[in-house]
């Protein structure tokens, strides 16, 4: 093994030793290697993991090069796991994404939000829910815009910014299966407790539903009327993410969905919600057939 190829490996396990110390047993040095450069690359962007593994690659000879490739083909499929990377999709999604060379995974705790932060008043009608269309969301690494939502997956809380409050309360509502002005309600329930301003609820416990399907996802506050009972909203954005803001006449199949253009609720999720993309460009590279280091 070359110096430079030593300083390299040396520098990752330093940064990484406590990693390397729990890792499973049944890997071997060299698929530990892989694991431990993937977990020093998850927070570069592209351009620094070009430049990362172009100076790994550098170092190598020709056959470390095909021993790094052999040690990430044989874990390759495993990759999420070991890097702490949870996939909860269905056998269905698992199949596909294996299709697509494994390279997403859902991440637990994942979160959108498309207003600035600054409530600029509200919006709507009386007896429609009020909130956004959720389809896109910042990457997971919180760097670029954007990553679609996953086709299904779970909310399992919400934050949002309640003007006006009837009795401090008020009915949060999720639709999925949004075709055309029409949606399908996953759950609408009333939360006592609220008050103006920031509010979080968490949804999935008791029963309560929280799985959405088949791509974009509806979620807002019902507004009894908009003088009592009132979701605060924001003409700005975050991240570049554009406007998503929705009014929708509230029931068991939602009706007359309507975007709110120029205008995002001030209503935050998390949840399993947002694909992360495992860097598997660490090995496209090319040997050069000349190349005998």
């Amino acid at each position: 093994m070359s110096i430079r190829t030593q300083q390299v490996f040396l520098m990752t396990a330093l940064v990484f030793g406590s990693h390397a110390a729990q890792a499973q047993v049944n890997l071997t040095e060299a698929e530990q290697s892989v694991v431990d450069h993937y977990k020093n690359m998850q927070s570069m962007g592209s351009e620094e993991r070009k430049t990362y593994r172009e100076q790994l690659f550098s170092g190598m000879s020709r056959s470390e090069q095909k021993s790094f490739q052999e040690a990430f083909k044989s874990i390759r499929s495993r990759l999420p796991e070991l890097l702490g990377i949870e996939d909860t999709a269905t056998e269905t999604n698992k199949n596909q994404a294996s299709a697509n060379s494994g390279q997403s995974v859902r991440v637990p705790g994942s979160g959108i939000q498309y207003d600035s932060g600054n409530t600029t008043g509200t919006a709507g009608v009386a007896s429609q829910m009020v909130g956004n269309r959720y389809d896109t969301a910042i990457n997971t690494m919180g760097t670029a815009c954007c990553s679609p939502v996953e086709t299904s997956g779970t909310i399992t809380m919400a934050t949002f910014e309640m003007v006006n409050t009837f009795f401090g309360s008020a009915v949060f509502s999720v639709y999925s299966n949004v075709v055309g002005t029409g949606a399908v309600q996953v759950t609408s329930m009333a939360y006592p407790g609220l008050m103006t301003g920031l509010n979080t609820i968490t949804l999935g416990g008791g029963g309560t539903a929280n799985a959405y399907a088949n791509g974009s996802f509806l979620a807002g506050i019902w507004q009894f009327d908009p003088t009592m009972t009132a979701i605060g909203v924001d003409t700005g954005t975050t991240g570049g993410q554009g406007h998503h803001g929705i009014s929708l006449n509230d029931g068991a199949m939602g009706t007359m969905l309507t975007n709110l253009n120029s205008l995002n609720a001030v209503m935050r999720l998390q949840g399993n919600l947002v694909t992360a993309s495992v860097p598997v460009e660490l090995i496209d590279f090319t040997i050069e057939e000349d190349q005998d280091q």
